[in-house]
């Protein structure tokens, strides 16, 4: 009686020929044994959305930045009434907020009816300078609304 393994070893051993496994079927073999041993999906994601306001003023452009000593650095892009979402691990993360008043970036077009739109200062683009801090939990939602103010001068 022969077990597959043995069948297996021996149609290796004895060359690629008929009755024997191809090198396609082999090699489909090996690329899901490694898929199968190499799949990891991370940590759970959990949903942190909210609006971006300058000086009570809704941003509507750029992107509010996430940064983790666990998870590293993401994005999220804000639309135009001010809104972001993204999906995020529990833990906690330091928020800065990216606003150029005018880009050449895709999507971001440059604004030339109306008032401008508010520019929030590049210091508060770094997330470990701007004091602002999100503690991601593991639940349906986290709102988290972001309210930057400065004295006018």
């Amino acid at each position: 009686m022969s077990y597959p393994q043995v069948h297996i070893a021996k149609s290796i051993h004895r060359g690629w020929g008929e009755g024997n496994l191809t090198r396609a079927q082999v090699g489909c073999l090996l690329v899901s044994l490694l898929l199968a041993m190499g799949c990891d999906t991370g940590p759970p994601e959990y949903p942190v959305s909210g609006v971006v306001e300058y000086n009570g003023v809704a941003v509507p452009t750029g992107w509010v930045l996430f940064k983790s000593a666990d998870h590293g650095q993401t994005s999220a892009a804000i639309d135009p009434e001010g809104h972001y979402e993204t999906l995020l691990p529990a833990g906690k993360y330091m928020i800065g907020v990216s606003a150029p008043r005018k880009s050449s970036a895709v999507g971001m077009d440059t604004f030339e009816e109306g008032p401008l739109p508010p520019h929030v200062p590049i210091r508060f683009s770094l997330p470990d300078k701007t004091g602002i801090v999100l503690t991601v939990e593991q639940k349906e939602a986290n709102p988290f609304d972001i309210e930057i103010k400065e004295r006018q001068r």
